[in-house]
């Protein structure tokens, strides 16, 4: 009983940490386009959607990958299309500058993270190209 009582009181915490972090990145992604109170909500209100879409067809075990594929790229097209006409075009460049940086950053991360499962002494064998494959001679 009393583990039952831990799990869910564990799950809840999980969930309001969740949409603390959520709430967080919202507010700093505002600060940093500079988007007033209606554009904020507008974006937050899009975002939800969007995710809301996107799991949707991610759960749909009627579609084969293709046309998953097919839908998810519809999906992004069409919430890339309401970001550009909410945000200025100032804005719209911040966003993309903000996601190309998030972007390096996750591959820094990944490229540490295999770095670090290597042998001693091989770690600098590992070059930003090495993801790509070599033909042998």
């Amino acid at each position: 009983m009393l583990t039952g009582i831990s799990n869910t009181f564990s799950q809840e915490a999980v969930k309001q940490e969740a949409i603390k972090n959520k709430k967080e990145r919202q507010e700093l992604l505002s600060k940093e386009l500079g988007l007033n109170q209606e554009q904020s909500a507008k974006l937050l209100e899009q975002q939800e959607k969007y995710r809301e879409q996107v799991a949707r067809v991610l759960q749909d075990t009627s579609l084969r990958a293709p046309q998953r594929s097919v839908q998810l790229k519809a999906l992004s097209q069409q919430y890339r299309a309401s970001l550009s006409m909410l945000l200025s075009p100032q804005q719209r460049e911040k966003m993309s500058a903000s996601i190309r940086g998030r972007s390096q950053e996750k591959a820094q991360q990944h490229r540490q993270q295999l770095e670090s499962r290597l042998p001693k002494g091989r770690n600098k064998a590992l070059t930003a190209d090495s993801t790509k494959v070599k033909p042998r001679n």
